[in-house]
């Protein structure tokens, strides 16, 4: 390595790793919710005939969200309004598809969800927060 690459990795930022292990437990549970929703697609006929249009929106959703964390992984502040759009998105789809009940309890859950994302992005290495560092 040049001195240059040396200098570039000193300035880089950094995170926490309670951050870092909680954008990859992000990613874990999305790709979880993916398989989960193949395999509750696949065991009920329910699903096959009333719900294909939100078993493909929750499929699309975990996927963008993804998406976003790995932006955020990547320093990009975007990912946080991906993560955010996807689950505001997927919250609007219940209540049109589903059940008011149901679409309140996604509301308050994703409301919840994304402040403690916001929250974890907060968390401070060297005295620096992961926010203030994203671009």
């Amino acid at each position: 390595m040049t001195q240059n690459e040396y200098a570039e990795m000193e300035q880089a930022p950094r995170r926490n790793k309670f951050t870092t292990f909680w954008l990859w437990l992000m990613i874990v549970g999305n790709i979880l919710n993916i398989i989960g929703m193949f395999v509750q697609y696949a065991m009920s006929e329910f699903l096959l005939k009333y719900a294909l249009g939100t078993f493909i929106v929750s499929i699309g959703m975990s996927a963008i969200s993804i998406f976003g964390v790995a932006r955020l992984l990547y320093w990009k502040k975007d990912g946080f309004r991906i993560v955010a759009g996807a689950m505001m998105f997927s919250v609007f789809w219940l209540f049109k598809d589903v059940n008011f009940e149901l679409a309140i309890a996604g509301l308050v859950g994703s409301i919840v969800g994304i402040g403690i994302l916001w929250g974890v992005l907060q968390c401070t290495k060297d005295g620096v927060s992961c926010w203030s560092q994203l671009r």
